[in-house]
């Protein structure tokens, strides 16, 4: 047989012609396609492997029109082939990937013992009974593949050799057990149903019962946004996206709410074929809805993780109080508002419950959220006081629990938009990513800060781990969308802001999204059509009229003349929060009052200065003296702190 070809990378080797992968004792068979993307992106190690070329692999002399997704989704796969696989496959934007370490390639005589897999070999193992425990495991190498051929000798050496061999063995075991708590059980928690039900208090309910789960140790959950009720609704469509976000299991629920109790009715599901695993049943008052979500957890635990894991875990963050979880409910119900009212009634209940148990972590983390979108209001006063009551809240949160998601994800936006420290705040964010892999959100957090730095690249690698947890979640595209301006890809951010537009059509900031994308793409007229659609969907008159003027400016006398329309609208009524007077003095033209609002916003710290560097509309400005300095006094503060 001739001999075939292994590349060797970090811990891993992967033998092509078993499409097979080993690192440590762990052994994963690849599917097919992912095997084609695998060698394609080995064979040219720290160069850019084009999504056509992938293409033209995976699909020879066919015309494969939307292959992008397809592509995305087989990388994506890829990267969870092992624990380091997300670092070692960067996206390229707009072009392709890269395999980013070295990689040796050498000559290994086929074993003829082993034959090639036929057809498309799945990643997972069979599905697990519901008897034993419910995580995808890896399974190590088979030791039959690792035994010498012992010649016949003396007892001596035989029985030597058998000792040696009991010695492998247990220590294949222990590996075996070492690799198991590596994977961890990826859950999914459906909408609940009820013909009774509050939806406010629905949805905290299963947001706050997802944060309880993704506490727990080795359970990772997804897909908080992405399953839907219509996806719940259709079987077959809810195994296709369980399978494609390889979830586990399945939390399905019936709630029922009435005027002073409810009752919970859980299934847990396998989501590999939706067969049904164990059934939960929970009753009791509606003030004592706040304290179920870890009540569930704790049900949970014995089911989703191995004994070890189990006998060990507890719940941080929580409480004994059921006063205050009641209160901490009601102000993590208020908080999905995001109004000031809303975000000012969460931060009293938040301290009523902190005044109950002053070590309720979870109540910590939530008041250093609420605070945190009051100083985000921005133009009002008390935005520094909210800032800081913001980080001692987090702070103390973790304190109390190192590994909350939650507070490591608000601490870091603090160390970004308030102080500046960006190597600081990517740590916290890194943190909360590395405590709550599932959660789209903290990926996005991270996205943000990188584009802040000009690492495009990075960014859009984040994006893509966003987009793998949850691909349904239509914030996602809205900061793929910035992303790529900030880039100057403004095809690719149309993309992304027509697809936002498709997911929420009746949402005016979809629509707003989508006309920045068209305005820096150059295509004005778009532009000002989209902000009048999103004005009127917010019934706002004065602002449709305005653009409809401001329409006429653009046709008659070009973007400068819209631009200072714009400018003198809002100087007699603001428009919105996100009005960026720097930016349409620039695209008037007009470089005096450009470099004033810009030195205005350094000078008072605003966020929106680090997003300087990497503005387009700044182009025509940027080898004036005053602007260069400018940037560099970005610069120093920036990494001063």
């Amino acid at each position: 047989m001739s001999p075939s070809l292994l590349y060797r990378f970090g811990p891993c080797v992967y033998a092509p012609a078993l499409r097979e992968l080993r690192y440590g004792t762990a052994r994963v068979i690849l599917p097919l396609q992912e095997s084609k993307v695998l060698v394609a992106l080995l064979a040219k190690p720290e160069a850019v492997v084009s999504k056509l070329e992938l293409a033209s692999i995976l699909w020879p002399g066919e015309q494969y029109g939307d292959f992008d997704r397809a592509i995305h989704n087989l990388i994506s796969k890829l990267r969870r082939m092992h624990p380091q696989g997300a670092a070692w496959i960067e996206t390229i934007p707009k072009t392709g990937y890269r395999f980013s370490i070295p990689v040796e390639v050498e000559l290994a005589a086929a074993d003829p013992v082993q034959q090639e897999p036929e057809g498309d070999t799945p990643l997972e193992a069979p599905p697990i009974p519901p008897a034993e425990r419910l995580a995808t495991v890896t399974e190590p190498a088979s030791s039959a593949r690792q035994r010498s051929k012992w010649p016949v000798l003396a007892v001596a050496a035989g029985a030597l050799a058998l000792l040696c061999l009991v010695a492998v063995a247990l220590w294949q075991q222990h590996a075996r057990s070492e690799q198991v708590s590596l994977q961890p059980v990826v859950v999914g928690v459906l909408p609940f149903t009820g013909t009774h039900i509050d939806a406010g208090q629905s949805d905290t309910l299963r947001e706050s019962l997802a944060d309880a789960l993704a506490a727990l140790p080795n359970v990772e959950v997804r897909a908080s946004h992405s399953l839907t009720a219509e996806t719940t609704s259709d079987a077959a469509r809810l195994q296709t996206v369980a399978h494609d976000l390889r979830l586990n299991v399945l939390v399905a629920g019936n709630l029922e709410t009435g005027a002073t109790g409810y009752t919970l009715n859980l299934e847990l599901i396998r989501g590999d074929d939706g067969t049904h695993l164990s059934s939960l049943h929970y009753q009791g008052v509606t003030a004592s809805l706040g304290a179920l979500p870890d009540r569930i957890a704790a049900g949970l635990a014995p089911l989703l993780l191995k004994k070890s894991d189990t006998e060990s875990q507890h719940l941080l963050g929580g409480t004994t109080s059921q006063q205050a979880y009641s209160l901490a409910f009601q102000a993590s119900t208020a908080m999905a508002q995001r109004t000031r009212e809303q975000m000012d009634q969460a931060v009293s209940l938040y301290k009523q419950a902190l005044a109950l148990d002053p070590k309720f972590a979870r109540a910590w983390s939530g008041l250093a959220e609420s605070n945190l979108v009051l100083a985000n209001f921005g133009r009002e006063e008390g935005m520094e006081k909210s800032f800081e009551e913001s980080r001692k809240a987090a702070l103390q949160a973790l304190a109390l629990d190192p590994g909350n998601a939650e507070a490591h994800s608000t601490l870091g936006l603090i160390l970004l938009q308030h102080d500046w420290k960006l190597g600081e705040a990517e740590k916290q964010m890194r943190l909360a990513i590395a405590s709550n892999p599932g959660l789209a959100a903290n990926y996005l957090h991270l996205a943000v800060l990188l584009a802040d730095e000009g690492r495009f690249a990075e960014a859009s690698t984040a994006i893509d781990h966003a987009t793998e947890v949850d691909p349904e979640w239509p914030v996602i595209h809205g900061t793929s969308m910035y992303v790529h301006i900030m880039a100057r890809e403004y095809d690719r951010a149309i993309s992304d802001a027509q697809a936002l537009v498709h997911f929420r059509p009746d949402w005016s900031r979809a629509h707003r999204h989508l006309g920045w994308a068209f305005w820096y793409a150059g295509k004005h007229a778009a532009a000002v059509e989209e902000w009048q659609h999103a004005a009127l969907l917010e019934k706002n008159e004065r602002e449709a009229q305005m653009e409809e003027h401001g329409k006429e400016e653009l046709m008659t006398r070009g973007v400068r003349a819209y631009a200072e329309f714009k400018l003198a609208s809002n100087l007699a009524k603001p428009i919105d929060d996100d009005f960026v007077d720097a930016e349409w003095y620039a695209f008037a033209g007009d470089q005096e009052h450009t470099l004033a609002a810009l030195e205005k916003m350094v000078t008072a710290r605003n966020p929106e200065s680090l997003k300087i560097p990497w503005n387009p509309a700044y182009d025509f400005i940027r080898s004036n003296g005053r602007f260069t300095h400018l940037m560099q006094e970005v610069q120093h503060a920036s990494n001063a702190n």
